[in-house]
């Protein structure tokens, strides 16, 4: 393609920085990445989510943070997304919290993937003061009764002291329930000591016709 004449554009980058994350060729991302900066190209949205991307996915933090500065004033929200998630899958929650903030204080309004990866967060790595407020942002933002919010944070509710109500009425607002669903609300009584409760929802789910799995048998025990 170089040999003649002829130049990636941006989705094209993107989908070749994203085979090499999939081939596990971190050296592979850098050496596209440093060719179309040595073309003096305009790293693009899809082009740069994806070298973010690849980079979070070998834990290379710092590079993705360094790719995603270069592109600060032109960011999409899902290069802004994908930054977020690199943090939260590395168990940075206050870094993925304070860039939900940067991003909303630029002006740009989050989506539901923007809160899922943040709620992917391990509960240890968030306070309650963080689990609430994203509580709020959420219910607010009109994705609580999202399948997919609503049911990551649900199980974020469910690893956090203090939130049992919270993650009752979530439970109750989730319009379809699948085993996670039920297995996260039956752990989440037995963690607050509500072992009748757990019980009683546990004969729930299968009167409902959802089959346990590994994960309810072990919180019902």
């Amino acid at each position: 393609m170089y040999s003649e004449g002829i130049k990636p554009d941006d989705s094209m980058s993107a989908c070749i920085l994203n085979a090499c994350a999939h081939s596990a060729s971190a050296e592979c991302g850098d050496l596209i990445y440093a060719q179309l900066l040595g073309d003096n190209l305009e790293l693009g949205s899809f082009a740069a989510s994806a070298v973010m991307d690849l980079y979070c996915k070998f834990g290379r933090l710092d590079d993705a943070s360094k790719v995603f500065d270069s592109v600060f004033d032109r960011c999409t929200v899902g290069v802004w997304n994908t930054m977020i998630a690199g943090y939260a899958m590395h168990g940075h929650a206050h870094k993925a919290m304070a860039l939900l903030h940067c991003m909303q204080t630029k002006g740009l309004k989050p989506d539901k993937v923007t809160y899922v990866n943040v709620l992917c967060m391990e509960s240890t790595k968030v306070d309650s003061v963080k689990v609430r407020e994203m509580n709020d942002c959420i219910a607010k933002n009109g994705f609580e009764l999202d399948t997919v919010a609503g049911r990551a944070l649900l199980h974020l509710h469910a690893r956090t002291q203090g939130f049992l109500e919270d993650a009752c009425r979530l439970f109750n607002n989730v319009q379809e329930k699948d085993v996670v669903s039920w297995s996260t609300m039956v752990t989440c009584y037995v963690r607050h000591e509500h072992i009748d409760e757990a019980m009683g929802l546990f004969q729930r789910m299968q009167q409902d016709g959802v089959l346990p799995n590994a994960v309810t048998f072990l919180a019902s025990l």
